[in-house]
């Protein structure tokens, strides 16, 4: 069962230019690393950039769109995501998505974490997993753009 950080509002700081010239830079490598096959590099490197700018304001986001990456990769039609070519890639993207949920600050971010990592669940067979997922969503964020979509899945799963 997941750990998460009650509630989805986040306190915001403001980061220098250095820390943010930084944060854009790794932000720019990340999609390198997501298309390398180095599986331990890509991990090392998200588990870096979480140390390295854990109260940065835009962390969750960044590492999101990691996530993101992996979830697009496993499909063989990345504008439909309807049929997975590797589950590999799934798991990669919600391992992601689940450090967003349980290791950092709420933040606008972390419903859609729920939500994805939930489909990544769905699609490789783990429902309860899933379902545990949606009702997060629907529970702690019924107001996330994508809720009455997580509602209806829950019922399928």
């Amino acid at each position: 069962m997941l750990k998460i950080h009650s509630g989805f509002t986040c306190c915001l700081q403001q980061g220098g230019l250095k820390s943010r010239w930084l944060f854009d830079k790794w932000k720019i490598s990340s999609s390198f690393i997501v298309h390398s096959s180095a599986s331990n590099e890509s991990q090392a490197a998200i588990d870096s950039l979480i140390a390295d700018f854990n109260d940065h304001p835009d962390l969750p986001g960044a590492v999101f769109v990691v996530g993101e990456q992996y979830y697009y990769k496993a499909f063989e039609d990345p504008k439909r995501c309807v049929k997975v070519k590797s589950e590999e890639y799934l798991k990669k993207a919600k391992a992601i998505w689940e450090k967003i949920i349980t290791e950092l600050p709420p933040s606008p971010v972390t419903p859609e974490a729920c939500y994805f990592a939930a489909r990544c669940y769905e699609r490789i067979g783990e429902y309860n997993s899933a379902i545990q997922l949606y009702e997060i969503v629907l529970h702690d964020c019924p107001d996330y753009q994508f809720a009455g979509i997580a509602q209806y899945l829950l019922a399928c799963c």
